[in-house]
């Protein structure tokens, strides 16, 4: 019976709750009208009430006297020269007590090469390019004044050399043209001289000459106003030592033939020059 009663007293409660909710629902809606929250108004303060503070500025901190330490000024420290290595004691030896320069045993060129051993003739009977007496180096080869001019073919361009008869007058020039190791030579005689076909040829050195004479060097002889690759065909370096040596024929007496004289000044200072040019 008591189970019975708390039963209905429960579908009662429940019904009255329910009622309200089921009579909102059936509101009608254009009766529903959204009430907005109202905004909070600021209050503004009185004019006597504000007041401007400055902005405070930050204090420096002042460390205390006990981290106050005085930090010295260096001094520069003074440089020194480097300190020089010191020197063997062979190397100072040979500096104290140099070495004797051994004594140059090399032929000196005489100034005036004298009088020839062989009778001169009134005029001459071959023809030479201008340059040394062979005489000055070897007394081997010759007892007359035959002469030989030294060059270096590794320049290219034209040279002129005094044709010169038994060292006693100039009848001619002689031009040797170089062109990327070609070499022409041309001989090219004053009017009234008559020159004949002798030898031409090129020496490695003055100590690689075994003769001079024009008979014997047949095999070496290179013709002339010819373009020859005198390093190939003779089998000698850039330095050589050229060789002419023809008959020539001629008046002395001539108006273009003029004296040749071994003691002219100007005659020494190119054979000079000529021999800076041998190996």
């Amino acid at each position: 019976m008591k189970k019975t009663l708390s039963l209905l007293l429960l579908v009662v409660m429940l019904i009255t709750l329910t009622v309200p909710i089921v009579y909102a629902t059936k509101i009608n809606p254009d009766l529903i009208k959204i009430i907005p929250t109202p905004t909070p108004k600021l209050k503004i303060p009185s004019k006597d009430l504000i007041k401007i503070f400055p902005t405070p500025t930050p204090k420096p901190k002042i460390p205390s006297k006990d981290f106050i330490k005085i930090i010295p000024t260096p001094t520069p420290k003074t440089k020194y020269p480097p300190k020089m290595p010191r020197v063997p004691k062979d190397v100072l030896d040979d500096i104290l007590n140099p070495p004797e320069i051994p004594e140059d045993k090399t032929p000196k060129v005489p100034v005036n090469p004298g009088k020839p051993k062989t009778k001169v003739p009134k005029s001459g009977k071959f023809v030479t390019s201008e340059g040394p007496l062979f005489i000055m180096f070897r007394d081997d080869l010759t007892k007359g004044y035959e002469m030989f001019t030294p060059m270096d073919l590794s320049f290219d361009g034209d040279y002129v050399f005094l044709l010169v008869s038994n060292a006693m007058h100039t009848v001619g020039e002689l031009i040797v043209t170089i062109r990327q190791g070609m070499v022409t030579v041309s001989p090219q005689m004053y009017p009234g001289v008559k020159i004949k076909d002798g030898i031409l040829t090129f020496f490695e050195d003055i100590s690689s000459v075994s003769t001079i004479k024009p008979s014997k060097l047949k095999k070496v002889d290179i013709p002339f106003d010819m373009p020859v690759n005198v390093m190939s065909r003779l089998g000698v370096d850039n330095y050589v030592l050229m060789y002419i040596n023809c008959p020539v024929s001629y008046k002395r007496n001539s108006e273009y033939i003029t004296p040749f004289s071994l003691e002219d000044e100007y005659y020494l200072e190119r054979m000079y020059e000529l021999i800076d040019l041998m190996d």
